[in-house]
């Protein structure tokens, strides 16, 4: 018996060594690309993977549907910019030895919902890797909607359960996964312990296809001359927008002063804050929100602002950061860990909350818009993060 399980264990390693499929999990990118920071990463990373020749090694999407099964996504899917409609997508998705499965969509309800599915993938012996984004819903629920932060336990739950590695985009999501796995809270969902591989994957933060056609956005044509201070993120309670309205109070006063411009779209429990951004006494003087900015739109303001301006309470990374980093622009920060991970050349770190500190660390760095900006500016191709995840994933795969 035992050589007969050992014979099979060895097909399966050569198998693996000769011929392989990466299959990559596109659930929620599939029925809607909703424009947010996660979704900006799948959808970079996934047009870099498909472009990838690796020999003997064949990268293919796939998506879960109601019946709580896995299907291909048709190859020119996104390039049709499909209806979402889960009747576009092909036959059903077949495992097979050497298949390793990748769960690149942050997917909190449907890859739970598929732990069957997944189960019967892992006694085929199919290793199951996803992405940790970040861990905020679970370290601060009240930052969310009840039922965000109820089906990010479920996710975690399964990620305890059933995933045999975890690609985190920061060090600091890496240690809170570390804590957060053995929690008492997770245990009744898993009948054993087991032990998680778990690396890091940066990200991207190459902006530049769009900068050859940035475009002004309309609400800020007669405004030039006036530094920008330029935010991004969904209006939502961790980004801190309450706090960038004091700062804004304090440093963006008379006609020819600075402007902020806030790009994100409409979050959740943000009902208040987000009608005092629209009424406030600045709006349409110094202060600007622009809820449905394009990729040409935002490639203008980093390249046109001044300064970046963050007042988040958490981040798993800080994509929009990284970006404006790339373009060269100053940034004023709040000293949170993960902010601490990036090179400091060029960031100003306050204290988290501190209004009058911020605004004094704006007023000192606010230069001209005319000052070049785009200088020794330095940028992680999407390219080389779809490369270098596919070697990390083939590299764990090897050492099973």
């Amino acid at each position: 018996m035992r050589t007969s399980e050992s014979n099979a264990k060895a097909n399966r390693s050569k198998i693996r060594r000769e011929y392989r499929r990466l299959v990559v999990d596109l659930s929620v990118l599939h029925k809607k690309d909703a424009g947010t920071g996660i979704q900006r990463v799948v959808g970079n990373v996934w047009s870099e993977l498909r472009l990838l020749e690796r020999q003997s090694l064949e990268i293919v999407a796939v998506a879960a549907g109601p019946d709580n099964l896995f299907r291909y996504i048709p190859s020119d899917f996104f390039e049709s910019r499909g209806s979402g409609e889960y009747s576009r997508i092909a036959g059903p998705y077949e495992p097979q030895a050497g298949d390793l499965f990748f769960g690149l969509d942050f997917s909190p309800v449907m890859l739970p919902r598929c732990y069957r599915t997944v189960k019967r993938w892992k006694n085929l012996g199919i290793p199951v890797c996803v992405v940790v984004y970040d861990l905020l819903p679970w370290s601060n629920p009240e930052w969310f909607t009840w039922r965000g932060a109820r089906n990010f336990r479920r996710w975690l739950s399964f990620v305890r359960s059933h995933v045999d590695h975890a690609f985190c985009i920061s060090a600091a999501v890496a240690d809170e996964l570390r804590k957060a796995l053995p929690h008492r809270g997770l245990r009744r969902l898993y009948r054993q312990d087991r032990s998680i591989g778990i690396d890091l994957m940066r990200l991207g933060t190459d902006f530049q296809e769009f900068s050859g056609r940035a475009t002004q956005p309309a609400v800020l044509a007669g405004l030039e001359g006036r530094p920008i201070i330029l935010m991004v993120g969904t209006v939502e309670p961790r980004k801190g927008y309450d706090i960038a309205l004091e700062i804004a109070e304090k440093t963006c006063s008379g006609e020819h002063g600075p402007v902020l411009v806030i790009v994100g779209k409409p979050g959740w429990k943000t009902g208040e804050l987000q009608r005092r951004l629209t009424s406030h006494l600045l709006v349409g003087k110094s202060l600007f929100w622009i809820s449905d900015a394009d990729d040409a739109q935002l490639a203008w303001l980093y390249e046109n602002s001044a300064v970046f301006l963050s007042t988040t309470r958490g981040e798993g990374f800080g994509l929009p950061l990284a970006e404006a980093m790339s373009y060269g622009l100053q940034v004023v920060a709040p000293d949170i860990p993960v902010f601490r991970e990036f090179d400091g050349t060029g960031i100003a770190f306050y204290t988290a909350g501190q209004v009058d500190e911020a605004s004094e660390l704006l007023r000192s760095t606010l230069v001209p818009v005319s000052t070049p900006l785009k200088e020794g500016r330095q940028t992680v191709s999407w390219r080389d993060v779809a490369a270098n995840l596919v070697n990390q994933v083939m590299l764990r795969d090897d050492r099973r």
